[in-house]
């Protein structure tokens, strides 16, 4: 059995603009850069109506996710930086109990340069299962 959501709109990396901000006793912190929260909020609107039906959310085992990601822009960005992107929006969704859940990557892909309007992120969560 698997999930399957979809995510229209450009995939961003999480970590490739991290900004700086400062605490009020003067230490610096990293913050997603505002491409980052624009796609988050986005994506959790997305999410909502595609799991509102399904049983067993969060999920709490371990799970094998596949990543296909569309962007519009021919820019190379680490397809590693999506993977971190996609699994924390995943958690603060509530799809996934923890992020750390995630055993593989397999099969993960990105696509450059497809035109702006089918820009979109497709992610496919299976049941991990260890290799015999």
């Amino acid at each position: 059995m698997s999930l399957v959501l979809i995510i229209r709109g450009q995939p961003v990396s999480k970590k490739n603009q991290m900004q700086m901000a400062r605490t009020k006793t003067g230490r610096f912190f990293p913050v997603p850069s505002p491409a980052y929260r624009k796609w988050l909020a986005s994506a959790k609107k997305q999410v909502a109506p595609q799991v509102e039906h399904e049983k067993g959310l969060p999920i709490d085992y371990p799970v094998h996710l596949q990543i296909l990601a569309y962007r519009h822009t021919k820019r190379n960005i680490d397809l590693s930086n999506i993977y971190a992107a996609v699994e924390d929006m995943l958690q603060a969704t509530g799809v996934l109990k923890n992020d750390s859940q995630v055993q593989s990557h397999d099969g993960s892909r990105k696509y450059l340069g497809v035109p702006m309007e089918n820009a979109r992120v497709v992610i496919i969560i299976r049941r991990y299962e260890e290799p015999e």
